[in-house]
């Protein structure tokens, strides 16, 4: 896969991690997409950042190597982001002051 093959890949994958309509478009969807998909390693990547006690420790050690490229890259295009707004139950807990 080229490297423009694959940015077109993790574009479409993160679209498919982020709710796209409805109030909370823009945010993290709630759970894991499927897990045979590329948005799941996109999605996984973005929770560890937005609040890591989502993520699914045995879905990461379970990828498939497409998926292990896609969650890498993702990983490394979003370090040193301030992602904690994009879960909205991060959101909801910090709201209540059970998260800082």
């Amino acid at each position: 896969m080229t490297s423009e093959e694959l940015k077109d890949v993790i574009i479409a994958a993160i679209n498919g991690a982020i709710v796209s309509r409805g109030k909370d478009k823009g945010k993290l969807k709630a759970s894991r997409p499927n897990s045979s998909s590329d948005a799941a390693a996109a999605w996984e990547a973005l929770i560890m950042e937005a609040n890591p006690f989502k993520a699914g420790i045995w879905f990461q050690i379970m990828m498939t190597e497409r998926q292990q490229a896609i969650f890498r890259e993702v990983s490394k295009a979003i370090q040193g982001l301030d992602l904690r707004s994009i879960d909205r139950d991060r959101v909801a807990l910090e709201k209540l002051g059970v998260w800082s």
